[in-house]
């Protein structure tokens, strides 16, 4: 029997809860399997144009299936949608797919990325809230 080298976390999902915006926060693997897992909470999800900040600072992984997760959310909420992302991986490969230019992106924990993303949820502390 094969399996993998490491048993990595199954993608979860967190809706923050922050007044005029939808927030979420996932965690984990979000492939094929993670979106699968996630699908009846993304399709409960009431975006209703409004705007869109999802934080994958504690995604472990994210392939195609993931990023065609984030373009249908996107859609779906008038296509304003900040990414944060903390792993240089992500940043990396939305990079390659151009979805960099077709979010707005904000790296946690600081680092160069463009000046005009928005400094979304962060507390007096500077960490996301």
């Amino acid at each position: 029997m094969i399996g993998t080298p490491f048993a990595e976390p199954p993608a979860c999902m967190r809706d923050l809860r922050v007044p005029g915006l939808v927030a979420l926060r996932l965690s984990g693997v979000v492939d094929a399997r993670g979106v699968q897992a996630l699908r009846p909470d993304l399709d409960a999800l009431e975006l209703g144009g409004r705007r869109l900040v999802v934080d994958l600072s504690e995604v472990s992984f994210l392939d195609c299936d993931g990023l065609t997760m984030l373009v249908d959310l996107d859609g779906r909420c008038a296509g304003s949608t900040t990414l944060v992302v903390g792993s240089r991986a992500i940043l990396r490969l939305l990079d390659l797919t151009g979805l960099d230019r077709a979010f707005r992106i904000r790296r946690r924990g600081g680092g160069a990325r463009p000046s005009s993303t928005p400094p979304l949820l962060q507390s007096a502390s500077g960490q996301l809230a």
